[in-house]
Parts: C-alpha cells; structure tokens; sequence
C-alpha cells in the first residue's frame, strides 16, 4: 500500500469526511442492559474501513443496512460500543483508531488492557495482539528504583 495512501487514511480517523456510518458509546445503566446512556460526541466512522478491520462490526453494519431495507432503521448505519463506565471512551476510541492507524496511543496499563477488551469484543484484527505487544514492551522496561540513590 502506498504511503500517500495510508496517511490519508489514518487521517480520516473521526472526521466526517467520507463518512458513511457513526459510532456511538454506550454505557449501560441498567443491570439487564435496558437502559443506555450515549457518552461523548457521535464518531463519524467508514464503513470500508472498518468492514475490513472486524467480521463481527461488519455484520452490526449488515443488520443496520437490513433493517433500513425493511423500514425499521433511519439515519446512517451505526455501531454501539457498550461501556462499563464513561472513563472508558478513551480507550474505546483508540480501539476504533486502530483499524484506521494501526496503532495505538493509550499508554497506560489499565488502558492497554481496556484497550485490548474493546479489541476482543469487536473482533477487531491486530488491535489484541498490539496492545499485548505494548503491554509486554513496557513491563520489561526497567523502573527506577524509589529507594535507590540517584545515578
């Protein structure tokens, strides 16, 4: 793939350029799952891009599309990212940036790891095995000694 390519890419990560569908973040309210509270803006997302980087997205995208054929959906097609708290979004974008980048940016081992949740529940290809990578490089980094002198 070209590298022009590949930046264009990359920067249509949350614009609506080109847009065809939207995410939106949920976080469940309800123990049973009946009530949703939408957390953040709407993320204006492609559905090329990200048909190709998850199955599991591309059939959510599919039933969408059904359901608009059949009269019970309006509006462009839309994924539901479901959250256990609002401090979630972060990582749950970056998840999302994934298939547009190939990378990540969350740092954190709690967000890596929330990171590479979001990644297994929207079978999204590569972002798993990326933020174990992450998680691996920098847990065998070498950490300053609290107690030591300074070198």
């Amino acid at each position: 793939m070209s590298s022009a390519l590949q930046e264009r890419l990359k920067g249509l990560f949350g614009t609506s350029t080109l847009a065809d569908a939207e995410v939106l973040f949920v976080l469940e309210t309800a123990a049973d799952g009946s009530k949703r509270l939408t957390i953040g803006e709407k993320l204006p997302a492609h559905q090329f891009v990200l048909r190709l980087s998850s199955t599991f997205i591309a059939a959510s995208l599919d039933r969408h599309n059904d359901m608009q054929r059949n009269g019970a959906a309006d509006g462009l097609p839309g994924l539901r990212v479901r959250m256990r708290s609002a401090d979630e979004l972060s990582a749950a974008r970056d998840a999302l940036r994934y298939c547009y980048t190939g990378g990540l940016s969350s740092q954190t081992f709690r967000d890596l790891l929330l990171v590479r949740r979001f990644a297994v529940e929207l079978q999204i290809s590569g972002c798993e095995e990326a933020a174990d990578n992450l998680m691996s490089e920098s847990s065998a980094r070498p950490r300053p000694c609290s107690m030591c002198p300074p070198r």
